[in-house]
């Protein structure tokens, strides 16, 4: 039996509605003009205000995912950190982040979607540092958004990332005028610059094959 305490949404709550179209619009990106959301979806929020909320005060699985401080009580990334915990709900419980979650927080109750994102992973990276052998494990994920009809990558981590303050980040976004791989080429060119020099050890591989990120590895240091 379905867990009543949970209700069920066609896509969105507004807030996740917003979050999405303040992101995209770094990118450019709008949502089809052609759909309406349902009622229920629609609304203007103030999503800055929910990062005030306590965690028992914000049930995310009855009024969305909301954007939350960083453990530094940085907001700057809470944009960045919400997008991606909405994108990788689907793949929540294979997430590096859940695994801190585990042990630090309650287990947050998920929603039932009607047409929930759909991610796939892309590959796993260790990012060593050769001078204190510190190490720092990534999960990377593109997820497709119907509604907005583009692909979100991000990335999900144990540890909080160095740079961002968050377990989970939304990098990157793009349209159907970039495929699913050369969307992921441009964020991960990228992620290799910001973490030099540290060096990239592949753990798992996704959609992208070990050839493929060597390569790849190899086009960030020239």
């Amino acid at each position: 039996m379905a867990d009543s305490r949970r209700r069920r949404v066609r896509f969105l709550h507004p807030i996740e509605h917003t979050l999405l179209r303040e992101w995209l619009s770094r990118f450019e990106l709008r949502a089809n003009e052609d759909v309406e959301p349902p009622p229920a979806e629609r609304g203007v929020v103030d999503w800055r205000a929910a990062l005030e909320f306590d965690e028992d005060e914000w049930d995310e699985a009855r009024l969305g995912v909301r954007p939350k401080y960083s453990a530094a009580l940085d907001a700057r990334h809470a944009l960045d950190n919400a997008v991606a915990r909405l994108c990788l709900e689907d793949v929540r419980e294979e997430l590096p982040s859940l695994m801190y979650s585990r042990r630090a927080v309650p287990a947050r109750r998920s929603v039932l979607r009607a047409a929930p994102m759909r991610s796939r992973h892309l590959l796993s990276i260790d990012w060593c540092d050769a001078a204190t052998h510190e190490h720092h494990f990534i999960a990377y994920y593109s997820t497709y958004s119907p509604y907005y009809e583009c692909r979100i990558v991000s990335a999900s981590s144990y540890l909080v990332d160095p740079q961002l303050g968050y377990h989970d980040v939304a990098l990157f976004a793009h349209g159907p005028e970039l495929d699913l791989l050369a969307g992921a080429r441009e964020t991960l060119i990228a992620e290799w610059r910001r973490f030099a020099p540290r060096v990239a050890r592949f753990v798992d591989f996704g959609v992208v094959d070990g050839p493929l990120a060597t390569a790849w590895a190899e086009r960030a240091r020239s």
